[in-house]
């Protein structure tokens, strides 16, 4: 099978000829495909974010301060109970997702990162709490 040559002496699909490489280096960086870039240049960040303006919207909420009361004391009662300890890499769930429903029945051990993982939608359900 002979290899086809184009005007320049290249075989198809080969690299381009000398004259046509830097317009390509420009299509390809307009198009997103390289990136020309020969110093480190500064990429831009996310927002970082506002703390105090979460709190003020958020978190200082009466109803919000008591659920957070109650996650608490939800703590609390595990640390007694012996079920869990400070540092040992385990969150208090509860079961039912009512963080005012400090019950026994409601209130479960769960790793962190099974605890946090779950989608927060309508239908998404928590791992299984042991």
């Amino acid at each position: 099978m002979s290899q086809q040559t184009l005007e320049g002496g290249n075989p198809p699909f080969g690299p381009p000829p000398l004259s046509v490489a830097p317009v390509l280096l420009v299509w390809r960086k307009i198009s997103g495909i390289i990136s020309l870039r020969t110093t480190k240049e500064r990429v831009p960040r996310t927002m970082a974010r506002d703390y105090k303006s979460e709190y003020r919207n958020y978190h200082s909420k009466p109803e919000q301060k008591k659920n957070r009361a109650s996650r608490n004391s939800a703590r609390s009662a595990m640390v007694k109970s012996g079920r869990v300890k400070k540092g040992d890499g385990k969150d208090v769930t509860h079961r039912d997702g009512n963080p005012r429903n400090n019950s026994k029945k409601n209130l479960g051990v769960l790793s962190k990162s099974d605890n946090r993982s779950f989608k927060r939608t309508r239908g998404a359900k928590k791992a299984q709490i042991k």
